[in-house]
């Protein structure tokens, strides 16, 4: 196999397009790594892909290029004008998008916004979950955790890149607040809770989010502080392999915790049968 060609190219006949994936976490340590090219050289070359005219689509690399940019405008030198770039040719949109995000996925930890952009501009092309797991080499489950997200409040999207709250939770928060301002307290609420002795936290989050649902008028903070006082009432059913199965298949389906569903199904029931409101 021949080896890849590098080639000197300026950096204004470069474009950052939509290809190039990440579109939060650009200037982590884009300093820092400018200084070591400045010192060492560029240890690995960008990736880009020929256009018309002279110009060229970015596919990976674009913390180098920001630093070579960062460079050129600092020391006005000529040498920072061109980047070492290897020029590769993409079969499709699709293509691009791959080896955009197989270049960042492990250099740099995507953002939720990122990742949802990804499968979502995929499962525009592709048309199907089942596809777009298959062409990122990641779960069906985890595709369609991503698509999810596109529903979910940009702040609770940023909360969740933050660390702050789950996925899970910000998409729960999202379908039971009325409006974002309110999301964003029950969130803040939520992410609030570290410890409640002799409980786990994740049910203490859960059953916080669902009182929020039945009492909107109530600050957060009281409902946090209600549900920290009274312990749930726990009852243990055995499920058949049938159901059990079953429950699976539709928590790996929805992303959605096994506890969540069942309790979901129950609610559903007692409403229908005019038990609960």
């Amino acid at each position: 196999m021949a080896l890849p060609i590098v080639k000197e190219i300026l950096l204004d006949k470069i474009d950052i397009s939509f290809f190039n994936m990440r579109t939060t976490n650009r200037d982590i340590d884009i300093a820092e790594l400018a200084e070591s090219i400045r010192k060492i050289g560029l240890q690995q070359p960008i990736v880009v892909s020929e256009k018309s005219k002279g110009r060229f689509d970015l596919i990976s690399g674009q913390r180098r290029y920001s630093a070579y940019r960062l460079l050129y405008k600092e020391k006005k030198d000529p040498k920072w004008s061109c980047i070492p770039a290897i020029v590769i040719k993409v079969k499709s949109e699709t293509d691009a998008i791959i080896k955009s995000f197989s270049e960042n996925i492990h250099r740099l930890e995507l953002s939720a916004e990122d990742k949802m952009q990804i499968a979502g501009a995929l499962m525009d092309k592709l048309g199907d979950v089942e596809l777009v797991a298959k062409h990122l080499g990641v779960s069906v489950r985890k595709v369609r955790s991503w698509l999810g997200l596109a529903g979910v409040y940009k702040p609770l999207r940023e909360m969740v890149d933050e660390n702050k709250i789950s996925q899970r939770d910000a998409k729960r928060i999202t379908q039971v607040a009325d409006d974002v301002e309110r999301a964003k307290e029950i969130a803040e609420g939520v992410s609030a809770i570290t410890e409640v002795k002799g409980r786990d936290k994740r049910e203490v989050k859960r059953a916080v989010i669902d009182q929020a649902k039945q009492s909107v008028k109530t600050p957060v903070k009281v409902i946090v502080e209600e549900v920290k006082k009274k312990p749930p009432r726990k009852i243990t059913v055995e499920l058949t392999e049938r159901v059990s199965e079953a429950l699976k298949r539709a928590s790996d389906t929805y992303d959605r915790d096994e506890k969540e569903l069942a309790l979901v199904g129950i609610e559903e029931w007692l409403k229908k049968e005019e038990f609960m409101k």
